[in-house]
């Protein structure tokens, strides 16, 4: 009876749906934070140093200062994942900038692409997605070699 119990309850909880967010014109740069941002109240959440950035369009708003907002950049080489890099959200309705610090140094690593997507994840199962913005090795490493903006 106990497996049959839990058998229900984790079909209920991977089969449920989540909403699916649409991003859109993503571009990769290389940004330098030059001064703390900090959250309307105050809570410092991006620090100076070097990011490499990702600029997108949501066709929802993203509460940026919601936590469980995570922008998670998967690493990945002959379709497993090898490494990641959970991004910090900035932006407002419909721009948005992902900063991943840990990409900046990706020229020796032995990768196939970049995919990246936004999750709102408080249990096992994500409220809502996006879908997958994806860059191959080739993209990611001529983002890194531009110029740097300053943020």
């Amino acid at each position: 009876m106990r497996l049959l119990l839990l058998l229900s309850l984790s079909t209920f909880l991977l089969g449920c749906a989540t909403e699916k967010l649409h991003l859109s014109n993503a571009k990769l740069f290389p940004v330098e934070v030059i001064g703390t941002k900090e959250y309307s109240e105050g809570d410092p959440y991006l620090f100076t140093g070097t990011y490499l950035a990702l600029k997108f369009d949501s066709d929802t708003p993203i509460d940026i200062e919601d936590f469980l907002n995570q922008f998670r950049a998967s690493v990945i080489k002959d379709d497993d994942e090898i490494e990641f890099s959970n991004g910090i959200l900035d932006g407002g309705d419909p721009h948005y900038m992902s900063f991943h610090k840990g990409l900046m140094s990706l020229e020796k690593t032995d990768f196939d692409r970049i995919e990246f997507q936004l999750r709102y994840d408080p249990m096992l199962t994500p409220d809502y997605t996006s879908n997958v913005i994806s860059f191959t090795k080739e993209e990611v490493l001529e983002a890194t070699r531009k110029p740097v903006i300053e943020y």
